[in-house]
């Protein structure tokens, strides 16, 4: 992740171009950011939540609490961005807005519905075989136990020797088994 900070740090120095930035707002004012700069200033905004567990709110829980991603060319919005009600400021590297890439974007946007709410697979249930398709475990085989929320499971992971050992981990490291 730094690597493409890096990279976007010294690309086309001094230009900026359309492209995904990322702002802090006040304490929650995520919301209101977001409607504000898509209302009065026509700036595409991408707040991602999740569904609130003991509350009937139709507004979800903030994934990245205090943080919204905004889609324009900062060279023309940056003043309408960074003085909008509710921002707190852009994120920067150093004096330079980093621009987000569309895939980090993209894949965020795979996860969620028309409404940017995280949603879950719906075939990630209890007893499903699954394979952990990245991190220390990549490779190892299990039985999924029980979900916890929308952003962890709890996966009984068969080690060698047919060894179960259970362990939590986010769905997006998770993929169908073959061998069902």
């Amino acid at each position: 992740m730094v690597s493409f900070l890096f990279d976007a740090a010294h690309h086309g120095k001094g230009r900026f171009m359309l492209g995904w930035y990322l702002i802090t707002t006040k304490l929650k004012s995520e919301h209101r950011v977001k409607l504000n700069l898509e209302r009065t200033h026509g700036i595409t905004c991408f707040f991602p939540t999740y569904p609130a567990k003991k509350s009937n709110s139709p507004v979800g829980m903030p994934l990245f609490a205090r943080y919204v991603f905004v889609h324009c060319d900062m060279e023309h919005s940056k003043h309408k961005v960074q003085f909008a009600p509710g921002v707190s400021r852009v994120v920067t590297f150093g004096d330079r807005f980093i621009p987000i890439p569309d895939a980090v974007i993209d894949c965020l946007k795979a996860r969620c519905d028309a409404n940017d709410v995280l949603c879950d697979d719906p075939e990630l249930v209890s007893g499903t075989r699954v394979r952990v398709k990245r991190g220390i475990f990549e490779g190892c085989e299990g039985i999924i136990r029980e979900k916890r929320g929308n952003r962890r499971i709890q996966l009984l992971l068969e080690l060698a020797y047919g060894k179960l050992v259970k362990i939590e981990i986010d769905p997006g490291d998770l993929e169908h088994s073959a061998s069902r």
